[in-house]
């Protein structure tokens, strides 16, 4: 095994002031209230996907180091890169390091299934966040499907004010084929699309979870489709690549669309700033932190938060143009 490499956080650690991401004190306030009566005596885990690759990784673990500073939680983070093997050590290591209760975000669900089943058997809550392993205690999650549904039916009235309600609007989307969440999101997108533009067509796939592999992506598509007028990426990180290839293709115009999901600053200030990037999904995103700790913080203090559920979250509003500024306030940016 390998030695436990994490940062061991204390939480005594001030959020750096060039993150403007940290979410209001007020929402904390209103968020520690939920937990006054709780144990906090614990070690919460946290092994994402990717924060390299995804800023909402880099925003949650931001504002969980200030929320939990102000709670007095001490938290370990194992960043798992995107290799389900790498992930798999980590939650070895995360076996044998003190560690109470888990937020996993599993790159494999299904591989790593056995290993959430060893936590859970020595006494570790298992909480899962994006995709879900077979077993878990709790799983936190926007509607991923309704965050795609929500896009598409976006993306379908944008298609019919531009090109009118039978134009063979040409569709691209960068997806990922793995990822529970973002597959969740490309078969609502498509729904969404279908049902208030079936003229609409879906004409290429291509893979894409970071910034530069969405880049690559939409180069892909629109090279093999130079029609195409609106890409949907699965997260703002691959989005905001494809916004860049369409302007180095010189096809960032009025009539062109670009859809992501994740509600990161970055994206946002991108609808802000006027760019094809027309719309995302606000899934509580300035609550999410704190939601997705206290859930945590209950698991470990024996609460039933799923109480019959299949999962537990807020609920998604369409971001544009007509209320972004709104959204970017509501998170501090």
């Amino acid at each position: 095994m390998k030695k436990f490499g994490v940062i061991f956080l204390l939480i005594a650690l001030l959020v750096s002031a060039a993150i403007p991401m940290v979410v209001a004190q007020s929402v904390n306030e209103a968020a520690k209230a939920e937990v006054n009566d709780l144990k906090l005596d614990c070690v919460i885990g946290f092994s994402p996907t990717s924060i390299a690759a995804n800023p909402f990784y880099t925003w949650l673990t931001e504002n969980w180091k200030s929320y939990a500073e102000e709670l007095g939680v001490k938290i370990m983070i194992q960043d798992a890169n995107n290799d389900p093997a790498k992930q798999m050590s980590d939650i070895e290591n995360f076996m044998v390091s003190g560690v109470n209760v888990l937020y996993l975000d599993p790159v494999d669900a299904k591989g790593i299934s056995e290993y959430a089943e060893q936590l859970r058997q020595k006494g570790i809550k298992v909480v899962c966040g994006s995709g879900h392993t077979d077993t878990f205690d709790a799983y936190v999650n926007a509607d991923q499907f309704d965050v795609g549904y929500t896009l598409g039916k976006a993306a379908g009235q944008w298609a019919i004010d531009h090109f009118g309600q039978d134009a063979p609007t040409k569709v691209g989307i960068v997806n990922n084929q793995y990822n529970q969440t973002l597959q969740q999101r490309e078969a609502g997108f498509e729904k969404g699309l279908s049902e208030v533009c079936p003229s609409a067509q879906i004409v290429g796939r291509a893979k894409g979870e970071t910034s530069p592999d969405g880049m690559t992506a939409a180069e892909n598509l629109l090279q093999a489709n130079p029609d195409i007028k609106i890409i949907f990426a699965v997260n703002d990180a691959a989005a905001l690549g494809v916004v860049e290839a369409v302007k180095g293709a010189g096809k960032a115009t009025d009539d062109f669309a670009v859809y992501g999901a994740d509600c990161s600053v970055d994206a946002l200030k991108a609808i802000q700033e006027g760019s094809i990037l027309r719309g995302d999904v606000y899934m509580g995103n300035a609550e999410l932190p704190s939601f997705i700790f206290n859930t945590l913080l209950k698991v470990y203090n024996g609460e039933d938060v799923m109480q019959g559920k299949p999962f537990v979250g807020p609920e998604n509003q369409l971001v544009d143009a007509s209320n972004v500024g709104d959204i970017l306030s509501k998170l501090g940016a």
